[in-house]
């Protein structure tokens, strides 16, 4: 009897240890809020875009979203600062940092082009003019898309405008093929070459860009090198068809972000497939890979600053948070092991070999772990104990029927291994469809979701079985006892479901009522985006304090700081004296803005497009004036004094600075004036005797200290005598405001801001984006409404069409509950506790799909069995389900009360780092409990009666 353990036993050791083994050798990938990690920040370059400067700044964040977080595990968040500019926060950094800063910086551009051949094309003079003929081009072609913006926006109110004409593009460019040396034992250079320089023949050729691209794979190539497949389709694969079959025998250049990966002649026609070859690293091959795979950017990003961040929750909230998931965890422990005894010790077990299979899941794909995430696989192991407690109750069932305790065991595990099958497969299936519709972080809970639920089903039907089978092989357990609160009732709950099921459209429809006028309100900032303020310190204040500060402010105004989080900006030197303040103000539109206008004192002027700036502006206000009472506030940047001598004025500018090292005033000079003698607004004029502007002299006023980090400079400039007002005029001198502009955008401009920090107080005034993609909610529905399609269908196949029916109506019933009292909620108490959906909120929402249709089906299954025992003649409908709910009320009730535990616990212990998705699982979690019973039961019956007073109708007519 023992032996047939034994293998059981070895396989569970192996698994173990090697889960052990990943837990303790690997170091697990930590989330944004729980360790920081690294924030760069691009400008996109839209000199060259004629859209709408917002559309193609959503492109690229999506575009960059899929390059990075395909699968959505990896956390990365990105913003659109402004309308020009991406934010992108990698959580902990590191060595990923550099291979994710080649995902975005890389366009992604795939063309097929003709190479020429010709001697007249490929002579050095011809180069050098055709490499003038484009640069001409694309700074001509920079102009008329500025006019071309202003045209569009000035033609509604003067239609006789003319539009501007867009410059030719020139016939021919020139592009680098790019290439690898090999030395005598083929080991390739480290660095790419640049072999040769070739001219690409009709530029209007070009047909291949990320959308017309089907597919793309690593592979190799006939001499056995990385290279990368493709596959084409639709217009792309004919276009290449046509002009493949045109060229014959030419060279097909194949170029990837302006550079010529090959240039192989076309032997025969190529419309579908093919390979890119270049001598290239395998790290190449899969970044080349995924960068087709995500897409080609409209226009590339450029890296403006890199900035390690701390993390989203100060470590007050971590660790109130992970205290609330241990204690959510132990009392979960402690209500198996009272209640059933050996079998609560034996569930225990299988609780901690899930805790450990899934973080060794977590850990070998590195997926991010959050501090949500941290909470979601509590949740997800609080609902594997329903397997268990099923399983129990099965064996108390036939215990009571006077079976033998092996007879019980055996049977008990046989019976609940369907409905378990059946509650599991249901929601194996809603995350394979959120996996393949989702996207971002939708993908990456359906990941999460059907990995926790195949291992809580090992460990519930096959771990405690081996627990219980060596114990009883070994004589250490022979009677098996358990608790019983209570043995079955024999509640009528058919009579009283209806009053119920009509209670709850009217909670629906109450609370919707609430939702939809409220429209983005219901929204947290990662929906919404909202203002994003910097804030430089003169002082050191601890994050502790920073953030009671930032409470306070709420409390003054609490539309400013709506759903605000803090990060430090880790400086070297700079301890806490830099941070990012993110609220959600302005975010909301017209009424929020307005709002914040009057809380802050601001004029109740009419909201133009210009709101969201405006609500950012009202928070700096707002930050700037207690720090300025607090007296720890960095002084600004710029201070600007005249010395005015007759008609000519000398600019002494005060410029302060934030610096770690010593800095050559010679050097900084040097560095000013190379800028300042390229401002056409600075150039000599002979006809007025200008002779330009540039910094004679800087000297420093004051040097940093240990508890002041400004240095102050002196910075004198060249006397001129300046127009009291700035003209049009060709060389026309700069007015004393325009020259200390001009002197302003020469301290930030990248050759002087490398060395060089201002000591501005408020670096960053603006406003961000949704972190979360622009498609996701379109996505999640279409996969939420094809998982409802999905479970329908097997739910028929298993069971009956109207099970399936009733089932789904108890699972729109709790999102649609859950949602709408969250907004209740956030209407009424918003100010003490605000509830928003953010992401943790969403995956929570995705986390009661799983629930609500694995309480229904445990319901239901039992109807179905009871069918079967007693027949569809010998019982009514009606008596079935009743029977069946309360068979099943103990499960119900004790599966609640375990789950309900950890969400309390999060809820009440958690803090503000897990109150959304505590609050919002646990009306799931009531909701589910309450559907199975009082919705998807009653509506069951009624589809059952139409059912049958249908058949009953149509023989009637036959006879």
């Amino acid at each position: 009897m023992f032996k047939k353990t034994r293998g059981g036993w070895v396989c569970l050791t192996v698994f173990v240890a090697l889960c052990i083994w990943v837990v303790t050798a690997t170091k697990p990938q930590l989330g944004i809020d729980l360790q920081g990690g690294t924030e760069l920040t691009y400008r996109l370059d839209l000199s060259q875009i004629t859209d709408n400067a917002e559309d193609v700044a959503n492109e690229v964040k999506d575009i960059i979203s899929r390059r990075l977080d395909l699968h959505g595990l990896k956390e990365i968040r990105i913003a659109i600062e402004n309308t020009d500019r991406l934010v992108v926060t990698i959580p902990g950094g590191g060595a990923d940092t550099e291979y994710i800063k080649e995902q975005i910086e890389k366009a992604g551009n795939l063309r097929f082009q003709i190479v020429s051949t010709s001697a007249a094309h490929t002579s050095p003079t011809r180069m050098e003019e055709l490499k003038k003929e484009e640069q001409t081009y694309l700074t001509k072609r920079a102009a008329w898309v500025l006019d071309y913006k202003k045209w569009e926006t000035d033609k509604a109110s003067n239609p006789s405008l003319q539009q501007p004409i867009e410059p030719n593009k020139p016939e021919y460019i020139v592009r680098e093929q790019w290439g690898r040396t090999e030395d005598e034992e083929g080991i390739l250079s480290e660095e790419p070459i640049f072999e040769r320089e070739v001219v690409l023949i009709n530029r209007d050729d070009s047909i291949v860009d990320g959308s017309n691209l089907e597919s793309a794979a690593a592979t190799i190539d006939e001499n056995g090198r990385a290279a990368v497949a493709f596959n084409m389709r639709g217009a792309g694969a004919t276009k290449l068809g046509d002009l493949t079959s045109k060229h014959l025998n030419d060279p097909l250049g194949i170029v990837l972000d302006e550079r010529v990966l090959q240039a192989p002649n076309i032997r025969d026609r190529i419309s579908t497939n093919g390979i890119i070859t270049g001598r290239f690293s395998d790290e190449e091959v899969n970044s080349i890979v995924t960068i087709l795979k995500g897409g080609s950017l409209p226009t590339k990003p450029l890296l403006l600053s890199d900035n390690t961040v701390g993390s989203v929750f100060g470590a007050a909230s971590i660790a109130s948070g992970l205290k609330a998931v241990v204690i959510g965890l132990i009392g979960v422990f402690i209500v198996m092991a009272c209640y059933y005894l050996f079998g609560g010790l034996v569930a225990n077990f299988a609780l901690c070999f899930n805790v450990l299979a899934v973080l060794s899941y977590v850990y070998v794909f590195r997926q991010t772990l959050t501090l949500p995430g941290i909470a979601g696989v509590l949740l997800t192991i609080g609902m594997a104990v329903d397997a268990n407690i099923l399983i129990f109750e099965r064996v108390r069932e036939e215990r009571k029927r006077g079976k033998s305790l092996m007879q019980a065991l055996s049977t008990g595990y046989q019976r609940a291994f369907s409905v378990i099958f059946d509650s599991n497969l249901t929601t194996v299936i809603t995350g394979i469809v959120l996996f393949n519709f989702g996207t971002g972080p939708v993908k990456g809970f359906a990941v999460t979701l059907i990995a926790g639920i195949i291992i809580s089903f090992v460990s519930a039907l096959f771990i405690t079985r081996l627990l219980i089978s060596t114990a009883l092989n070994a004589g250490l357990c022979k009677q098996f006892k358990m608790l019983e609160a209570f043995d079955v009732p024999k509640i009528g709950f058919v009579k009283i479901q209806k009053p119920f099921l009509v209670a709850s459209c009217i909670i629906v429809v109450a609370s919707w009522a609430m939702v939809i006028p409220r429209g983005a309100e219901n929204y947290g900032i990662d929906f919404t985006g909202g203002a994003r303020i910097g804030i430089s310190l003169s002082e050191g204040i601890e994050r502790d304090e920073m953030e009671e500060m930032i409470r306070g402010l709420q409390e003054k105004s609490p539309e400013l700081f709506l759903s605000w989080s803090l990060q430090q900006v880790q400086t070297e030197g700079m301890e806490n004296r830099n941070y990012v303040l993110l609220t959600r103000a302005g975010s909301g539109g017209e009424s929020d803005t307005k709002k914040a206008e009057a809380q802050s004192g601001a004029a109740d002027e009419s909201v133009s497009a210009e709101a969201e700036r405006e609500a950012a502006q009202l928070v700096k206000k707002a930050v700037e004036a207690e720090l300025i009472a607090r007296g720890n506030l960095l002084p600004p940047p710029f201070t600007a004094n005249w010395v005015d001598a007759g008609t000519n004025s000398t600019l002494n500018l005060q410029v302060n600075l934030v610096q770690s090292e010593e800095l050559s005033k010679d050097d900084l000079r040097d560095r000013l004036n190379a800028i300042l003698v390229n401002n056409p607004l600075l150039a000599p004029n002979d006809d007025e005797g200008f002779l330009g502007i540039k910094a004679e002299s800087i000297s420093l006023v004051t040097g940093a200290s240990d508890t002041n980090p400004v240095s102050t400079y002196q910075v004198t400039f060249t006397t001129y005598a300046p127009p009291a007002i700035a003209t049009t005029t060709q060389g026309a001198l700069p007015t004393k405001v325009q020259l200390v502009n001009a002197v302003r955008a020469a301290f930030n401009d990248e050759s002087v801001r490398t060395d060089v920090t201002l000591s501005d107080p408020f670096p960053t005034v603006s406003t961000v984006g949704p972190v979360v993609a622009s498609n996701l909610q379109g996505k999640a529905l279409v996969a939420f409404f094809i998982s409802i399609l999905g479970i329908i269908f097997y739910i028929s196949l298993r069971f009956e069409f109207n099970f399936g029916l009733a089932a789904i109506a108890a699972l729109v019933h709790d999102v649609m509950i859950t949602i709408g009292l969250m907004a209740l909620t956030d209407a009424f108490f918003g100010g003490t506790f605000s509830i928003k959906i953010n992401l943790p909120e969403v995956a929570a929402l995705l986390t009661i799909i799983g629930y609500s249709i694995n309480d229904t089906i445990v319901v239901f299954d039992r109807i179905r069995e009871n069918l079967k025992i007693h027949g569809r003649k010998r019982m009514k409908f009606s008596d079935c389900i009743d029977l069946s709910i309360n068979q099943t009320l103990t499960r119900t009730l004790w599966t609640s009360v375990t789950t309900l535990l950890t969400v309390s616990s999060l809820l009440i212990l958690g803090g503000e780092a897990v109150r959304g998705f505590a609050f919002t699982f646990l009306i799931g979690l009531i909701a589910g409990t309450y559907s199975s019973v009082f919705v998807a039961s009653p509506i069951l019956l009624i589809l059952h009666n139409r059912s049958v007073a249908r058949r009953e109708a149509e023989a009637a007519q036959l006879a």
